[in-house]
């Protein structure tokens, strides 16, 4: 399949509802676990939206 189609297939707002735990938002402790996991394994790409995400959290964080 390849890395780019698999990254499609994650970003479809129509299968969202089958990935929804493997990239967690909740807390910076579970993105940054995902991210460091997806990375391990040689599929860090797929983290990109994770990374952006993790980077609007800390700053947030820092604001407050």
């Amino acid at each position: 399949m390849g890395l780019e189609k698999l990254n499609e297939k994650f970003s479809k707002e129509e299968d969202a509802e089958y990935f929804q735990g493997l990239f967690p938002i909740n807390h910076p402790k579970n993105t940054r676990f995902a991210i460091n996991f997806f990375t391990s394994i040689g599929v860090g790409a797929l983290t990109d939206q994770l990374r952006l995400h993790l980077e609007k959290q800390t700053k947030e964080a820092l604001m407050l």
